[in-house]
């Protein structure tokens, strides 16, 4: 089990001590329970080889939109469902975890920052990465705040949804009867297999997640955006580019 925590001078992660960590929370390997019905009696692709950075990439491009309900329905802008120091801080134990899991566990994680707890899980499914919420910054999928909404006369629910961005996409599940229904709190991201010479690739094994569509232009910008992030090093930064360049 993976846990980090706040207020005291040092931190236990695993079998590791950190010290003066902004963060509180958790990151474990959890079996998949009788309740949960989108996933029980399924096999996951588990363990899942994939390096942080993967993970980082993955992380940076989560985002939300919150509403608010004021007699009618208002949306936000969308919003980083994480901030650069959380995933500088945990993206490499959640690769970890990933590579450790087995077909029947998921890596369940709750973190906690100055904006509140995010949590959820993080699994393999169908050849693509899921990121399911239950809460983020501090906010679950639906509160009510019934004392704002007595000083005001009017209902003011808080909630929120998540944005699919490039290759994502909102997790569907279908009844009996064919219908599907989208959930907002969950979303995929399809993985690319390894590629051996004359070997077949483990089951449930993965080297990465998919480069991202768009025109070299639109690579340029988007790998100076994770440099000037500090999501990639400036080394990785200059030979993603003389990639980019030679392909072009």
């Amino acid at each position: 089990m993976l846990v980090f925590f706040l207020c005291c001078s040092v931190w236990i992660l695993g079998d590791y001590v950190f010290a003066g960590s902004e963060f509180q929370g958790k990151i474990i390997l959890w079996r998949i329970q009788k309740d949960d019905e989108h996933l029980r009696g399924k096999k996951l692709g588990h363990p899942m080889k994939v390096g942080p950075m993967g993970i980082k990439r993955a992380m940076w491009d989560l985002r939300f939109s919150g509403k608010v309900t004021v007699s009618g329905d208002t949306w936000e802008d969308p919003e980083r469902v994480f901030d650069k120091k959380t995933i500088s801080q945990t993206s490499g134990y959640i690769a970890d975890k990933l590579g450790a899991a087995k077909p029947r566990e998921i890596v369940r994680f709750s973190i906690y920052t100055q904006q509140g707890e995010t949590s959820g899980d993080v699994f393999v499914l169908n050849d693509a990465l899921n990121w399911r919420f239950s809460r983020i910054k501090g906010m679950g999928r639906l509160v009510d705040h019934q004392s704002v909404a007595q000083e005001t006369s009017g209902e003011i629910l808080v909630n929120w949804k998540l944005e699919p961005r490039k290759t994502q996409k909102y997790f569907y599940a279908e009844n009996t009867v064919g219908l599907k229904t989208r959930y907002d709190h969950w979303v995929t991201i399809p993985i690319r297999e390894p590629k051996l010479s004359g070997v077949n690739s483990p089951r449930g094994h993965h080297e990465t997640l998919p480069p991202y569509g768009g025109t070299v232009k639109e690579k340029l910008k988007m790998l100076k955006e994770w440099k000037e992030e500090g999501l990639i090093s400036e080394e990785d930064y200059k030979a993603k580019v003389n990639q980019l360049l030679e392909q072009f």
